[in-house]
């Protein structure tokens, strides 16, 4: 078992984000393939950040299964977190858009 909110602090702190560089989140977590009905949706924006994300307090099975949490959280470098399963194992992604340099220098593009 997983602690939602600790999962995402813990990722916070390994990409050196803070819940202030946060500008908004959408979290769902779904149960038993319940896919239009989440048992839990979190929404939040700059302004209420603070108060919403302590509702992420709740444990899940992040292992092998069901995917049980969907979502995005955006910063306000135009950075995000997304939601990566794989078999139901499950983890927050960090994405970020490229560069100039790296799309003109084929960092981007396979050979």
């Amino acid at each position: 078992m997983a602690n939602a909110l600790k999962e995402l602090q813990n990722k916070l702190k390994e990409i050196n984000k803070t819940i202030d560089n946060i500008i908004a989140l959408n979290i769902a977590k779904y149960e038993c393939c319940e896919y239009y009905n989440p048992d839990i949706r979190i929404k939040a924006t700059k302004e209420n950040i603070k108060e919403k994300i302590k509702e992420l307090d709740f444990d899940y099975c992040e292992g092998y299964g069901s995917q049980e949490l969907y979502g995005l959280v955006l910063f306000d470098d135009n950075s995000w977190l997304e939601r990566g399963e794989y078999d139901g194992s499950e983890w927050w992604e960090y994405k970020k858009p490229p560069t100039i340099e790296e799309v003109l220098n084929d960092k981007i593009i396979a050979p």
